[in-house]
This record gives structure tokens, sequence and C-alpha cells, in this order.
């Protein structure tokens, strides 16, 4: 789990938690969120096991100053050893997790995921390779009407 943020070691922000293998996804995410929000913190885990755990504060996630209550969820679709179809059913019965956004990143054409991922709630999906820019677009339209900050672009983004 790699934690950045503009906020000390407790919650102080709003909580992105991004499920994702891609490192350098995952810095490029950072840095352009530190770029355009200091309030916004970010925690990163590469695998379903490691997804889990955080969201159950289990093992190295034990701590909730280091693994704080997620705002929101950014999960790649194909996740090693994630059961997608299990997390949507996983989040949709834990009463802390239902409300939290799930917004889920693919590699291949969105509509077929789209129809397969039908039954399950997700407040939206994204085509990888990710533009960060499209990612902030999806990301503000999600959380306009939930009260999260906005990502503004800045000239030249």
């Amino acid at each position: 789990m790699i934690g950045v943020g503009g906020m000390d070691e407790q919650k102080g922000g709003f909580v992105i938690l991004c499920a994702d293998d891609d490192l350098e996804f995952n810095y490029l995410l950072s840095w352009d969120v530190k770029d355009h929000r200091n309030d916004i913190d970010l925690y990163f885990v590469e695998n379903g096991v490691d997804l889990y755990n955080y969201l159950t504060h289990k093992g190295k996630y034990s701590d909730l100053a280091f693994s704080p209550a997620p705002d929101l969820i950014l999960v790649d679709l194909v996740l090693p050893a994630l059961d997608f179809n299990a997390f949507q059913v996983f989040i949709k019965n834990d009463p802390g997790l239902r409300d939290v956004p799930v917004v889920v990143m693919t590699s291949t054409a969105v509509g077929l995921d789209i129809n397969e991922v039908f039954p399950y709630q997700v407040s939206g999906f994204i085509e990888k390779p990710v533009k960060l820019r499209d990612l902030r677009r999806l990301l503000n339209a999600i959380g306009k009407d939930k009260g999260f900050p906005e990502i503004r672009e800045k000239p030249g983004d």
C-alpha cells in the first residue's frame, strides 16, 4: 500500500482507494492529483487480496491511520486475485461500503464490460489506458452530487 496526500497520517482529506497493479499508472495518478489538489489522499493496493484486507482493516491494513475508509474506490476490472462479481457483492452487503462510489477501469471496450457487470452497481467506467483528464472529469461528475472536492483542470491540461 502506498499513501499519497497533502494531509497528515490521519484521514484529513477526501480518500481515494486505487486498486491497480499498473505501477506507472499509480505514479501518474498520484502526481496528477497532488498537482491539482492537496486535500485528496490517495491509497494504492495492487491485488484483490490487499483490496479486501484494506477494506476490512486486516493484516498490514489494521491501522486506520494508514488505511482510512475510502470515499471512492477506483478499481481495475481485471485486478490480480480479484473476482470482480464477488467484490461487488461484498461492497453491496457491507453497510459501511455500499454507498461508496466504485469506478471501474478496464482495458477492453467499455461497452462489453458494462454488459458483463450490468447487474452490479458501479458509479462509472473508464477505459485503459486511462487519460488523466478523462478520469478527472469522471470523478468530478460522480462527486458533484456527493459533495466531493472538484479536481480542477489547469491551463494546458
